[in-house]
């Protein structure tokens, strides 16, 4: 065989492999980017259930009959 037909054979291979890697690297980010946008939807949603609690508990309307009940100290603080 002729010596540039058999370092392009061993090029071409070469180059195979090399961009099966590249592949395989790729496809294990993109699913680690995945499962951390997964992550970051639920955090977002968990921050908005939180926000809509806090702002149902702070209603100077459900706070008032609270503050003003006389065994303020001795009741848990139900809603």
């Amino acid at each position: 065989m002729h010596p540039l037909t058999v370092s392009a054979a061993f090029l071409a291979i070469s180059s195979a492999f090399l961009l099966y890697g590249l592949s395989y690297d790729t496809r294990q980010l993109e699913a680690r980017v995945a499962a951390q946008e997964r992550l970051a939807d639920e955090a977002r949603s968990d921050i908005s259930v939180l926000k809509a609690e806090r702002a149902h508990l702070a209603r100077p309307d459900r706070i008032e009959p609270l503050a003003r009940h006389p065994y303020r100290r001795h009741c848990p603080i139900v809603g």
